[in-house]
């Protein structure tokens, strides 16, 4: 555009000259005509920049991490001037992957409809809001350019990839003799449901003595029965102080490492549970597909935007998990509170394992957060550090589930 407003610049000067020094009707009709192309250019790319219109819309609303996402532009041109140089500005689609295009150029004949079509890889999880952010018109000599905030958007939820482990054979500790013991629920000896009668092989500690007592038939308690819980997910949704797709990089691998090892437990039939804070502490449990599906869903979409630390989110969740059971962190951050409350989880008889996703930025604090896992991996828990371009199926073998 510098070069085509130069070019006409220079034209003027010249047709200037040329009518100054020699007069007569043709050097004026030129120089007129170059003093009245501006101004008609101009009006042309107002009728053009009112007639366009445009809507948007994707083939899917949510879409796995790592496939292709369609977005559909459908432009019209209402009048019967030509759109010579269109240019759409996007916005949001350089967060799925570094590789998608955040403008396109086309022109409209009269009077016609184009579709444009955008296919979008998605590589990271999220829910990520995409459109057009502006239209800029060029007129027909490249001189004048017409800006027009006219936006449009669709929300797009990227769900997280679902990895198998190598090692997915059912575990003898959840399956075959385990499964009784696991699977079986368990009484909760502190809540009484309803009475009955005894039967052959009920212990003497359910008898209901009073009760007994008053209608002379042996009565005994049943009390509500539970689920014991084989292991705790703790997902730290603390909001990071880096850059956007940074933080987008980060917790694509959180939630990655975090629905396959959940997945990984359900479908071995182990009962779990899962705490996070979002604003206030939240606690899911489940045992089987259908509630594997619900917490997808919720993860999927999560954001991390929490101001509190995950220092005291396992506090109160392991009362009532069996000294053997695995306590896996899912996080970001590290610090020395993290690093007492792990090793406390393993002194009181708990396993806790640790899934720790760096940031590709160096900081003064990466000597530090290496020191603290070098430190828990000589306590004995195992640590699994997923490295930027890691893969992470293969990272999450080393946590021995």
């Amino acid at each position: 555009m510098r070069s085509n407003r130069f070019l006409y610049i220079l034209m003027l000067l010249l047709s200037f000259i040329f009518v100054y020094y020699y007069g007569g009707d043709v050097p004026y009709i030129l120089f007129y005509s170059l003093l009245l192309l501006p101004c008609i250019s101009f009006l042309y790319t107002i009728l053009v920049c009112l007639s366009f219109n445009f809507t948007l819309e994707t083939d899917k609303e949510f879409i796995i991490k790592g496939t292709k996402l369609r977005l559909t532009i459908k432009t019209s041109n209402k009048c019967f001037l030509f759109h010579p140089f269109i240019k759409m500005n996007l916005f949001g689609t350089d967060l799925f992957s570094e590789y998608n295009q955040d403008t396109l150029v086309f022109s409209l004949y009269p009077f016609t409809k184009k579709d444009l079509f955008l296919d979008l890889d998605c590589n990271y999880r999220g829910c990520y809001t995409i459109g057009v952010n502006s239209v800029e018109f060029t007129d027909l000599l490249g001189l004048i350019k017409i800006k027009r905030k006219k936006k449009a958007s669709t929300v797009v939820t990227v769900c997280p990839r679902v990895l198998t482990f190598k090692s997915a054979k059912k575990k003898e500790s959840y399956s075959e003799e385990s499964s009784f013991s696991v699977n079986k629920p368990s009484e909760d000896m502190l809540v009484m449901s309803d009475v009955r009668k005894y039967a052959m092989g009920d212990p003497l500690k359910k008898i209901h003595w009073k009760l007994t007592a008053k209608t002379s038939e042996i009565i005994v308690k049943n009390y509500h029965k539970s689920i014991e819980t084989k292991a705790v997910l703790a997902l730290d949704l603390m909001k990071n102080n880096y850059s956007l797709k940074e933080n987008i990089k980060i917790e694509d691998k959180l939630i990655e490492s975090l629905v396959s090892v959940l997945y990984h437990y359900i479908s071995n039939n182990a009962p779990v549970s899962l705490v996070f804070n979002s604003g206030k502490e939240v606690v899911l449990k489940a045992e089987s597909s259908p509630k594997f599906n619900d917490m997808y869903k919720i993860l999927s979409g999560i954001e991390f935007n929490s101001a509190v630390g995950c220092e005291h989110l396992l506090g109160t969740n392991v009362l009532n998990v069996r000294d053997n059971s695995n306590i896996i962190l899912f996080t970001s951050n590290i610090n020395q509170s993290i690093f007492k409350q792990l090793y406390n989880f393993k002194c009181s008889g708990h396993n806790p394992k640790l899934v720790y996703t760096p940031s590709a930025v160096q900081t003064t604090e990466n000597t530090e957060k290496e020191g603290l896992i070098n430190s828990l991996r000589s306590s004995g828990i195992r640590v699994c550090t997923l490295e930027p371009g890691q893969e992470t199926g293969a990272a999450l073998e080393k946590l021995a589930l």
